[in-house]
């Protein structure tokens, strides 16, 4: 079925045609009153354009702009939960 083909592409890298970098800020754990350092974690997702627009035209949209592979840097999501929400685009329970 169709299903389990979008599935096999979800964050297949060789034919996406988009990237999406998720920047997670972290403060870090000190026990000094001085102003805390923040960590970043970044991690980067693949996904197809065409998936977008057909299952996700917010996802899409954030991508209007693009027409490299640039990445699309969100700084408002955690890499995890945004990992499960295109997952549940492609098709994933």
């Amino acid at each position: 079925p169709a299903s389990s083909i979008m599935l096999k592409l979800f964050d297949d890298e060789n034919s996406a045609d988009i990237v999406f970098q998720i920047c997670e800020q972290q403060k870090s754990k000190s026990n000094s009153d001085r102003k805390r350092a923040k960590i970043s974690t970044k991690k980067l997702y693949h996904a197809h354009r065409l998936i977008l627009q057909h299952y996700s035209p917010e996802l899409s949209a954030l991508c209007a702009t693009s027409d490299t592979m640039a990445p699309i840097i969100i700084t408002d999501a955690k890499p995890e939960i945004f990992r499960l929400l295109l997952y549940y685009v492609y098709g994933g329970e």
